[in-house]
This record gives C-alpha cells, structure tokens and sequence, in this order.
C-alpha cells in the first residue's frame, strides 16, 4: 500500500544518518559489547560470548574455530562456561582465525580472517525485542497561514546515538502507524510522529493530524526533537495519493523553518502530553559541497547538530537536509539551526547519502566529520561504490567497494542473511487481504576484512542446529536475504581488528555502502550443519512438512538412508527451546512419515507461530521451519 509511506522520504535522510552517529568510545582493549584485541595469535585463543542486548555472558553457546570440525584442530569445537567463556590452545592457532558462536535460539555471528587472542563475540535472541513505550503530545508554535496553498507540519523524533549505527534505521521502530483522513485521498495511515496542526486548505477543507505518536524504549531517559517545515499541499497530497511516492521531490520542497526540543524524558511506560515548543526560528544557511554522485541514485544532503559538542560522539538531531539529482557535482544550500537556547554549544558536521532509484537497495554514505559552525561549508566527495551481491554455490561474494581514484578499500565488511516473511499488514489503515509487511530476523551476522570479498557460511560441528532456515520448505513468501555493508573507518587512520571494538563500527565510520539481494536457489548443503549433499545413506528430511501452513496437524516425510540407526525428531519454537520430542532413540531406515498434531509435551496446542523440526542421528543434523497458524 504505497500511500502508507507518507513521511518515510521526509525522515529518510534522518534515519539514514544514524548509520554513522554515536556516543562516547570505549576505553577497554575489547569493548564490552564485542571486539577483538590481544594478538597476534600464538597458540591459545580465548573467546567470549555474550548477550548483544544486555553485555550479559552467555552459558552453553557453541563455539567453533575454523570453517569445518576438526580444521584447524582436533577439538575445535567448544562450549562456553557460566561466565560466558571458552579457550582453545593448539599450535594451530596461529595467524587469521575463522571463528563462529551461536546458541540454540540466538542468531549466529562470523568473523573471518582475524588475528587476534581475545575475542568477544556479541549473539541476540530472535525474539528478544526492547519493550516500547508510546508518547503523544502536541507541537507548539508551528506558525501556518489558512488557504495558502501550503500544509505546516512537524516531525517528531528521538535523538540518535551510538545504538543506531551498524543496522538501516527504519522509522517504523519509533512510529506507529495512525489512521486520519485527508483532503481529497480520504482515510490512509500516517506514521504517528508526522504531527499537523489544524489548518484549512481549499477554501473549506481541515486538516488536522494530532496529536503525535512515538514509540521510545520502556526504562529509558530520551531526549525528544521536533523540526517544523512547510511543504506545497500538491506536493503532499502527490505523495500520499499516488502508487509511489516521489522521494527526491518531496525531500526538495519541504522547507525547515523552526525547531524545539525536549530532554530527559524519562520512559517508564506510555505517557500522554509531552508536548515539544518550537522555541528556535533563528536559521541561517549554510553549504555542502557534494562531488563524485552516481548518475541514477537521488543524492541527500545532512547537516548533523552535536548537542553535546562531540562531532557526532554525542547526542544528534537532524539540522537540515537538502536532496538534488545524482551524476553531477552540487553545491547545495541547505538551512539549518543556529546554536542558541537549548541548541547552545552544539556543533555541526554534514554528511550525504546516495540511493539508487531502480530498487532502492545500493545505498553509500560519505560525510564530513569536522567541527564547524553554521555558515561553513562542509565537502562531502569519497563516497565508495555500492557492493553488488551475489551467490555461486554456497559462496557469498561481492565487489570490492573501492572507487578509483576517489577513495581506498574498504576498513572492514560486515554482512547479515535474514528470513523475511511476507504477512498481512493489520495495522490501522492497511487492508489485510491487500497490504503486506515484511518481517525480517537476522540468522547470521559475519564480521571481515575490508580485503574480504567473498565468504563461505562454516560447517558446524555435530550436533549444532544449522544457523539458517531453507526458504523451500517453508511458506512461499518466506526468503533468505543476503545483506552487505562495507566501511571506511576515517576516524580511525591507525584501524587494527587486533584492538577493536566493535562500537567502533559506529563510531570511527566515514563512508559507508551498503545493498542486499534476495536469492531463490540457496544450495542445499547451507541447511545441514555438516557437509553432506544428497547421499542417500545420509539421514535427512526428504521432502519437508505437509500441509505448510497448518492448522490441525503436519506430516514430515523422513529418509533415513540405506544403513539401520537411532535419531531423534525434535520440535523447538522460535526462540530455540524445545516443545516436544517426537522420536527419541527411534530405530529405522529407508522412508518413513511422522505426524506432529500441534501439540506440546504436555498435550497443550502450541500457539500460532513458526517451529523447527529437528531431526539428528548423533552425527548428523537437520532442520525444517514450519509455520502453526490460528
């Protein structure tokens, strides 16, 4: 449903900046929050893993040096104790290391090729989401002019800090969606924190979008930031009306006039009537100078205010944006906030984000983190080139994203694979038997070398559930998505894997290009946790479950090969913890079916949801996702 998008191109280039803000550096060789540091490698490796929510370590997760059992060494496999801890020691450990943790239930993290003692390895539970708090309030002082041709608004949004950095920010995390009615269009969802003051347009016609909605992470303290703006009611009602929303343009018409903030709102639950006055009108103009666009991508053009004075280490706010077309060299003139009243102190660095106009996947991000002053102008040119993502077999690669001539290789890659499953959009506004969202969970987080162009997903031990979930036999609309982020770390010109933090990501961040592809035929030797292919002695899933979807009941069809042996057939929830066993030290070869009727080990029916189908025969793993519904 296009016209539900509303605000998203009005806060884009906001969001899209918190893939390069933060707070304050670490002081520890290896940040709490994962890193890498102590090398080189010299026969004994000790490896952390940890909560990536909480710091909190993490008893029984796996952990596995290299990219098969038993290579580099017998025995490199592991299990980390109640402090989270494991350590290996052969002479094998020397130089670049593979290493892989996980836990049942949590995804998986990679990193390749680091030569480092100390290793801190971050995994998050795939349904362990921060509870959100919702906030309304009113925008004071938006200063409109009845039947001018012009609607007056604001938008509403947190300040941005270093927890926002290594992931696209989606403005759907902090905006609910709301259903008012506009001129014209009639009812449509909104995002809540796009807030609109009774004005009348078109002689008769009010318009009224109050009061905002935010959603903000329950037991902490926030800082709320408005900007006002004004945009042509035509250019609006464009982009709510039509089948997509012209990103560019709206973006080039909006015009900021003032802004307000609120501090230290401390979250303990949802709160009406926090209200946010527009107490800065004084703006002035000022420059960035943006060189080395690529034809085909719209350009946006950022200037960043520190609150805090830091150069982007502190708290940030969105002082201004301009947007123009990309292939050519632009000097834009872009307004923004002077640094008075509650805005006292702050300074200023800009940044630009190019994004391709065909999918809206290649994105690259290049900025200017210099202190300056309002007035300055700020030159944004080393932007890398997109990776292009691609799968041959079971190897994921991509181009490099050096740009000749304009800047280096990248410091360092990180890459994502998630299940994204297509659902009916129910929220206000939607039709459920029409509209659609897309959810998406990350399975397996990889961590490389800005020289890494390709990887290959390890082989697991015996006995580890397979870290990614085959899109084949699950519902159609489910499919594994293979993103890919590269980075320049300006901040950093002396960057070593062997001391850093993994907040620095964030942190020491100049450039930053990212894209992601989705891929239809995954080979079959990514779903089982060792090397196996179609061996008709081993012991596999033949065929998946059928009916997938069920209600009732769903039978999986079972090859358990050639040779008589014992298995298991397991069933766990989402969140790895086991439902019920339905075959234990069973005995059998050849095909066989098992029916599992919905219900748990105590005979309860499972709630609506996805579940894993395990099936093991001590050496040998597989996994099948199927979904329960109502």
């Amino acid at each position: 449903m296009p016209n539900r998008l509303i605000a998203h191109v009005l806060i884009a280039p906001l969001l899209l900046v918190s893939l390069l803000i933060g707070a304050s550096r670490a002081e520890a060789v290896v940040d709490p929050n994962g890193g890498f540091g102590g090398g080189p490698l010299a026969g004994t490796l000790n490896v952390q893993v940890i909560d990536g929510l909480t710091g909190a370590p993490i008893e029984g997760a796996f952990c596995q040096v290299g990219e098969a059992p038993g290579s580099p060494f017998a025995g490199n496999l592991g299990f980390t104790d109640a402090g989270g801890n494991v350590t290996f020691t052969d002479t094998a450990l020397t130089g670049p290391q593979t290493v892989t943790a996980g836990k049942s239930g949590y995804n998986y993290f990679t990193v390749f090729d680091i030569d480092a003692n100390t290793m801190i390895l971050p995994i998050i539970l795939y349904d362990d989401e921060p509870q959100k708090s919702v906030y309304d309030g009113v925008v004071n002082g938006i200063n409109f002019v009845n039947n001018d041709g012009n609607f007056d608004l604001a938008i509403v949004l947190p300040t941005i800090g270093i927890g926002d950095i290594t992931s696209l920010a989606n403005f759907g995390a902090f905006s609910p969606i709301v259903l008012d009615t506009f001129p014209l269009i009639g009812e449509t969802g909104v995002p809540g924190i796009l807030y609109m003051p009774l004005q009348v347009e078109f002689l008769f016609v009010a318009v009224d979008r109050t009061p905002y909605f935010i959603n903000l992470q329950t037991n902490t303290t926030q800082d709320l930031f408005a900007l006002n703006g004004r945009i042509p009611t035509s250019v609006l009602l464009d982009g709510l009306g039509g089948e997509e929303l012209d990103f560019l343009a709206l973006a080039q018409d909006f015009n900021l006039r003032e802004f307000g903030i609120v501090e230290g709102v401390n979250v303990t639950g949802d709160a009406s009537g926090v209200d946010i006055e527009l107490t800065a009108d004084d703006v002035r103009d000022t420059y960035i100078d943006v060189q080395n666009t690529l034809p085909g991508f719209d350009v946006f053009a950022i200037e960043v205010g520190d609150l805090d004075g830091l150069t982007g280490l502190g708290r940030l706010v969105m002082a201004g944006f301009a947007a123009f077309e990309g292939g050519t060299n632009e000097l834009v003139e872009v307004t923004t906030i002077e640094p008075l009243g509650p805005f006292a102190g702050m300074d200023y660095f800009a940044g630009a984000v190019q994004n391709d106009t065909i999918e809206g996947r290649a994105n690259s991000f290049a900025s200017d983190r210099t202190s300056r002053a309002p007035g300055d102008t700020a030159t944004v040119t080393d932007f890398f080139l997109p990776p292009q993502p691609d799968l041959l077999g079971p190897t994921f690669s991509w181009n490099s994203v050096e740009n000749p001539g304009i800047t280096g290789a990248a410091d360092l890659y990180q890459s994502t694979i998630t299940l994204v499953t297509t659902v009916p959009d129910t929220t206000p506004g939607a039709d459920p038997q029409v509209d659609t969202l897309d959810l998406a969970t990350t399975l397996w987080e990889f961590v490389m070398t800005g020289s890494d162009t390709d990887f290959t997903i390890p082989a697991l031990g015996p006995n580890i559930l397979p870290g990614l979930v085959d899109p084949g036999a699950t519902p159609e609309k489910d499919r594994l998505t293979f993103n890919i982020f590269g980075l320049g770390l300006g901040m950093n010109p002396s960057f070593d894997f062997n001391e850093f933090d993994l907040v620095d990501r964030a942190i020491d961040a100049t450039q930053i290009a990212w894209n992601s592809a989705t891929f239809l035929d995954f080979p079959e030797e990514l779903w089982t946790s060792v090397p196996g292919g179609r061996d008709r002695d081993a012991i596999r899933v033949l065929s998946g479950a059928r009916p997938n979807p069920f209600r009732g009941e769903t039978v999986l069809l079972l090859n358990l090969g050639a040779n008589e042996g014992r298995f298991d057939l397991e069933v766990f929830n989402i969140a790895g913890r086991r439902v019920r066993t339905l075959l234990s030290g069973a005995s059998g070869s050849g095909e066989m079916t098992v029916t599992w009727d919905g219900m748990d080990a105590g005979g309860r029916r499972v709630p609506a949801g996805s579940y894993f189908l395990r099936l093991s025969d001590g050496e040998r793993v597989y996994s099948t996702k199927v979904v329960k519904t109502r």
